[in-house]
């Protein structure tokens, strides 16, 4: 009986060890990198587990070290305010992730946004189809501007290969983001 529930928690766990729950800190740079540079000298901390592009900018001015739990500082991305603007980590499996989320630090340039114009999206399709997902707006009004936030959204799919993108959506706003995680929510 003992050898049969070691067995099954054995199992349990290693079907539970291809789901990736994990936090990418975007590690760090001495000046502006682009994504390709940064994912070619494997800057990322999950180089090699997943896979990096894009073309919003890495950056080390305006480091979120200690301005949310576990902020990791280091490198940040920032968002042009260019439409379009985005940043992708492709290869993210949620299927043993009872209910997978994303977490990230946000910084937001004018007082006025409240980060709709950061768009957080999904894919499970390679990246021909992309879902939205939901966060909690950030507050707008005097002194809201250039303050680190961490948000989480809504709960995304369970995959074996997902893709999420980061994307600028308007043409007024900076974003930073830092510390995208995949969590389980709940």
């Amino acid at each position: 009986m003992k050898k049969v529930f070691l067995t099954a928690a054995l199992i349990v766990a290693l079907f539970s060890a291809k789901a990736q729950v994990f936090k990418e800190t975007l590690g760090k740079v001495t000046a502006n990198t682009k994504i390709a540079d940064h994912s070619a000298a494997k800057g990322f901390s999950n180089n090699g587990k997943l896979s990096f592009a894009g073309d919003a900018e890495l950056q080390q001015q305006g480091s979120s070290d200690g301005t949310y739990t576990d902020a990791s500082g280091g490198a940040n991305l920032r968002f042009t305010n260019v439409k379009g603007t985005h940043f992708i980590i492709n290869g993210i499996n949620t299927s043993e992730i009872k209910m997978p989320a994303v977490g990230f630090g946000i910084l937001k340039g004018p007082n006025s946004s409240n980060g709709s114009e950061m768009a957080v999206e999904y894919s499970i399709d390679g990246g021909k189809t992309w879902l939205g997902v939901k966060y909690k707006p950030l507050p707008t009004g005097e002194g809201t501007g250039l303050i680190w936030n961490y948000r989480e959204t809504s709960a995304i799919p369970k995959a074996k290969e997902l893709s999420l993108r980061f994307r600028q959506t308007g043409d007024f706003v900076v974003f930073r983001i830092d510390d995208i995680a995949v969590l389980e929510k709940g």
